[in-house]
């Protein structure tokens, strides 16, 4: 069941990732160039010139860390689609969890009114100590 989660939110992130690599990304990125390389040409066309010479290596890089940028990612969706998995598969030991809270009540029942009164104190104590901490400057809220 956690695979099946993971794929319902996987595909939608490939489509997104699909149409905005192919249709979006591209069609925005000749815009800004062709924008900005027509304003810095009426500013300056030699440092235009320089900064155009400068594209070359940054493609260059940007392909070569692009590939292990997407095998981190691809790990990345791997792992998130095992732990979806496992916290699915935790998630149906419900009635355990449930059974081991109902202690904690079980000792309420048992200490009858001392119980609720000690834990209000415990309550009442930690605020006011972090009241008082916050107040001197040594904590801030």
């Amino acid at each position: 069941m956690g695979d099946a989660l993971s794929r319902v939110t996987g595909d939608a992130w490939s489509v997104y990732t699909i149409v905005e690599s192919l249709l979006i990304a591209p069609a925005k990125n000749c815009m800004r160039i062709v924008s900005v390389g027509a304003l810095a040409w009426q500013l300056s066309p030699p440092l235009t010139l320089l900064i155009l010479c400068a594209v070359p290596p940054l493609v260059a890089s940007a392909s070569y860390f692009g590939k292990r940028l997407k095998n981190a990612e691809r790990v990345k969706r791997e792992a998130q689609a095992h732990l979806t998995a496992f916290v699915h598969q935790d998630s149906s030991h419900g009635s355990i969890i449930t059974a081991f809270a109902l202690g904690s009540f079980a000792l309420a029942a048992a200490l009858g009114g001392r119980y609720l009164a000690a834990m209000a104190l415990a309550a009442g104590a930690v605020s006011l100590l972090g009241a008082v901490a916050i107040d001197s400057g040594r904590h801030s809220a």
